[in-house]
């Protein structure tokens, strides 16, 4: 039977030298699976809380989770309040999956030329809050969330604002049916 993708892990043994790079390989399969699994199964949007509202001059949002085009979890541990500019008319709350490096640890060099340096011993995943005047059309709009979505990491619309006569009139988006 022909198949048209292959997936590879990496195969131990007793006397297997195992290098970083192997490692990084095991990493990448896990959280390919993952997100796969995340898409396929889930699909994009919403899961739960994220609830937007606009209290003075700023846009609340309550904790919550959902899971990016591509797969990512992106999870609001704690309700997060952002300004919003004084002179804004219409607004997208977007959220968009982060990772960075901490805990710097110093390494060894690995050749004679080269100095001592310093790498970051983890990498830590979350998400971000924003605000944009600029993203107000939607990346997919054939696609509706609960699919697989695009495949693509990019930021996730939750919710419009249009600032009206009597205040802020609230959209919510990337929900569940």
């Amino acid at each position: 039977m022909a198949s048209s993708s292959r997936l590879h892990r990496l195969n131990y043994f007793d006397g297997r030298l195992l290098t970083a790079e192997d490692f990084r390989d095991e990493q990448s399969y896990l959280i390919g699976r993952a997100r796969r699994h995340n898409r396929h199964v889930h699909g994009w949007g919403v899961i739960n809380g994220l609830d937007v509202r606009v209290v003075g001059n700023f846009v609340e949002v309550s904790p919550g989770a959902a899971i990016d085009c591509a797969g990512n979890e992106l999870v609001v541990e704690v309700g997060v309040a952002l300004s919003m500019p004084a002179d804004a008319r219409k607004l997208v709350v977007l959220l968009r999956y982060v990772e960075h490096g901490v805990d710097p640890l110093p390494t060894i060099a690995s050749d004679a030329g080269t100095h001592d340096a310093v790498q970051f011993s983890h990498i830590e995943e979350g998400c971000e809050l924003d605000l944009s005047e600029d993203a107000w059309a939607d990346p997919h709009p054939a696609l509706a969330p609960c699919t697989p979505g695009c495949g693509e990491a990019h930021d996730l619309a939750i919710a419009r604002l249009n600032r009206t006569r009597s205040g802020w009139r609230r959209t919510l988006l990337s929900r569940r049916a």
